[in-house]
């Protein structure tokens, strides 16, 4: 997902939906915590001066995706292991129409679904599409905390 033409594509097309904002964000945020380790490690070994508490010029790199977060207490227990499988794409239990019935009156989630089922062959849109719905679950409330990549 973090190649440079896929990351070019997303900021393009970062306007047309929160998708491509959310890839963005979560490449600045694995980079900013690439960062924050770095400079850590600078400190603890090198200057010998412990860790540096914040940074601004790290924290304040986002892209606005539009959206809102929300809490629904409603976890499903091994949801993190059925998107984990969802991203092979072509796993015979967890795919794209299990979670179409699965979230059947989520309109929010069918549509990065679609687009995923649309896109299966297209790097760009299938991932962009699987992170963010994993962002939507989590934003839900229907899957605890999980980085995907």
């Amino acid at each position: 997902m973090f190649e440079k033409e896929l990351l070019l594509m997303c900021f393009s097309k970062r306007d047309e939906h929160p998708r491509y904002a959310f890839a963005i964000n979560l490449f600045l945020e694995t980079l900013k915590d690439y960062i924050r380790e770095t400079i850590k490690n600078i400190n603890a070994y090198v200057l010998n001066k412990g860790t540096v508490s914040s940074f601004d010029v790290v924290d304040a790199m986002t892209v606005d995706t539009g959206e809102e977060k929300s809490q629904n207490s409603n976890n499903y227990p091994h949801l993190s292991y059925e998107l984990s499988k969802l991203f092979e794409r072509k796993h015979p239990l967890f795919n794209v129409a299990s979670f179409q019935r699965r979230f059947q009156n989520d309109e929010e989630l069918l549509e990065e679904l679609a687009n995923m089922e649309k896109h299966m062959k297209n790097d760009l849109e299938f991932y962009s599409s699987y992170e963010y719905l994993a962002y939507l679950l989590r934003m839900k409330g229907y899957l605890r905390d999980l980085h995907t990549y």
